[in-house]
C-alpha cells in the first residue's frame, strides 16, 4: 500500500499518485473471527453429560476391545458387576492384554487342488462359487458334508 510523501515527491517531482490508499484502520481488524471448542462427553447407557476429565472405559470381552462413554456413577456399577471375574481372572500377556483370535481351517484347505475340487463339486451342484478368492464358509461346508 502506497501514499505520496513530502520527501517522495521532493526528491522525484514526476511522481505522484493519483489515488491516496488508506492504512488499515481499527474495523479492518474487527473482522477477524475467535473461535472456541467445547467438547462435551454424554454417557453411552443414560445419555446424561459426563462431567469427569476421563469418561471413556475401555475394556475386553472374548479377544474384542470396547470402549464406553460412561459417568462416574455407571463406572463404579460396571466395576462392581465386573469384580468376581475380575477376582477370579488372570491378566492376558500381550498388546493391548487382550488374546488375539487366529484363523481357524475349517477342516478342508482353501488352497491349490482342493479348491479347485470344492469349486467343481459346488457348479455340478449348481452352487455359485467365485472363480477367484475365497470360498464362502457355507459352501465349504456343505462340500465336507458330502465328502
Amino acid at each position: 500500500m502506497f501514499t505520496t510523501s513530502a520527501k517522495a515527491e521532493r526528491t522525484s517531482p514526476s511522481f505522484r499518485c493519483s489515488r491516496r490508499i488508506a492504512a488499515p484502520t481499527q474495523n479492518t481488524y474487527s473482522r477477524i473471527v475467535a473461535k472456541k471448542t467445547i467438547e462435551k462427553f454424554f454417557s453411552d447407557i443414560s445419555g446424561e453429560e459426563i462431567e469427569s476429565g476421563t469418561p471413556t472405559l475401555t475394556f475386553a470381552f472374548d479377544g474384542t476391545t470396547y470402549e464406553i462413554d460412561v459417568t462416574d456413577k455407571e463406572k463404579s456399577e460396571i466395576e462392581k458387576a465386573f469384580a468376581p471375574y475380575i477376582r477370579a481372572g488372570r491378566k492376558a500377556s500381550g498388546a493391548g492384554n487382550t488374546r488375539r483370535r487366529t484363523r481357524r481351517s475349517s477342516g478342508s484347505s482353501n488352497s491349490g487342488s482342493q479348491a479347485k475340487e470344492v469349486r467343481a463339486w459346488a457348479k455340478e451342484q449348481g452352487i455359485e462359487v467365485p472363480a477367484r478368492g475365497r470360498i464362502p464358509a457355507e459352501v465349504l461346508e456343505k462340500y465336507n458334508a458330502a465328502n
